[in-house]
């Protein structure tokens, strides 16, 4: 077989030795947090630090601010990190009169592939 394969041909891809800077389920819970729950504990303590007089309700706030962002750009610092390095990417397509299709590895029957079009 010929090092470059020939047209209608498929190889795979060898495995990135580059990894997530986060785990999956890292990322999504941290993401969800950033996004949902902080916010919501800040706006929480506000609005009832003002009915209740609660204190320290801007420290508070403050502090939880101080908090999304820091999770921001460790977020965005991840997702920099797996775009660029195509961790996300199951293989290429190349089009053309030399199209060529690389996967790094069989896709399972009803599984979404992520291909990256050259």
């Amino acid at each position: 077989m010929s090092e470059t394969p020939q047209h209608g041909e498929t190889t795979e891809l060898p495995d990135s030795p580059l990894k997530a800077l986060l785990p999956t389920a890292v990322y999504d819970t941290l993401k969800w947090a950033n996004l949902v729950v902080l916010p919501a504990i800040g706006a929480a303590y506000t609005g009832l630090s003002a009915l209740w007089h609660w204190p320290l309700a801007s420290e508070v706030n403050g502090t939880l601010f101080v908090l999304m962002t820091l999770f921001g750009v460790v977020l965005g610092v991840s997702k920099v990190h797996y775009n660029k390095n195509d961790l996300g990417i199951d293989g290429r397509m190349r089009l053309g009169e030399n199209a060529l299709l690389e996967l790094k590895e069989a896709p399972q029957p009803g599984q979404t592939v992520t291909l990256k079009v050259k």
